[in-house]
């Protein structure tokens, strides 16, 4: 259905169709059309559906059957034009082959229940958050947990942004909400997007675990050094099958080489280090805009 559709808004990538880069390249195809002097809806309604199949695509190989059904239900259109008719007729017909799939464990998800039957059953104090890549599979993952058998008094609670990009998600007041109730006890677990990698304090956490959420390596120092506590961990998880595994281990490799530069430097000069850590943030989002 994606390549078919594709072809009549002439949309040509090599990315795969599950990938962010893919919803990215849509996003931008779309923005470029409504900015036109002339947009055509038509077009602007066959992106977003295209969006929304990538979302389904990603949802149904990272999370479940159910989750992507979920997704699927989700996507509404306003218009009735022929285009949109279409569309509606393509998204039925999508919506009967999904639902009639029998559902298939994903071996991801137990990965995350393995970290958290762990940490939780050793230690039912624990604090963990746990990224995600979209604000779908936070709350997604968010919901699976609460469904995890009872006894390991499990209580996640999802904290996501605000993009102009991706849409509303939650208010400043809602996130204080949330991250107050972890500091408290109130809940356990965070499943967070990249909002929570970098600025808020969270003292109590010892469990981390990115889910198929690889960027740079700074944001990854930055997400695992949200687990201060005593015996804290860090885990990453990610299919052996993406480029996130390779990306992951570049990271890994670059990490170790600052760990190894860190060592020739002076010790207790804080000053130094925080205008090395202000020049390489610097650096590095030069060079994400660069080939953002």
């Amino acid at each position: 259905a994606m390549k078919e559709w594709a072809v009549v808004v002439n949309v040509n990538t090599n990315f795969e169709r599950w990938d962010q880069s893919y919803e990215t390249h849509i996003r931008q195809n779309k923005k470029s059309i409504e900015d036109s002097s002339r947009p055509m809806r038509g077009h602007i309604s066959i992106l977003e559906y295209l969006l929304c199949l990538s979302q389904v695509l990603s949802t149904y190989m990272k999370l479940r059957h159910e989750d992507a059904v979920s997704v699927l239900n989700g996507f509404t259109l306003l218009s009735s034009e022929e285009t949109e008719r279409k569309i509606i007729a393509s998204l039925d017909t999508l919506k009967k082959n999904l639902t009639s799939f029998e559902p298939v464990p994903n071996p991801l998800l137990d990965q995350i229940k393995d970290a958290l039957v762990s940490r939780f059953v050793e230690s039912p104090s624990s604090h963990g958050i746990v990224f995600a890549s979209t604000k779908t599979q936070a709350s997604c993952i968010c919901d699976w947990i609460s469904k995890l058998p009872p006894d390991l008094q499990l209580k996640p609670r999802v904290v996501v942004g605000h993009t102009a990009e991706t849409g509303p998600g939650m208010t400043d007041p809602e996130k204080e909400e949330a991250l107050a109730g972890f500091r408290e006890g109130k809940y356990n677990i965070l499943v967070a997007t990249s909002v929570l990698e970098e600025g808020i304090d969270i003292p109590a956490c010892n469990l981390v675990i990115r889910y198929e959420h690889v960027t740079n390596e700074i944001a990854k120092v930055q997400a695992e050094g949200r687990a201060r506590a005593e015996n804290s961990e860090g885990i990453t998880i990610v299919s052996n099958t993406s480029n996130k595994m390779f990306k992951e281990l570049l990271n890994e490799e670059k990490d170790q080489i600052v760990k190894e530069a860190m060592e020739y430097l002076p010790s207790g000069d804080d000053g130094l280090l925080q205008k090395i850590k202000t020049k390489q943030s610097q650096i590095m989002n030069k060079y994400e805009m660069k080939i953002g």
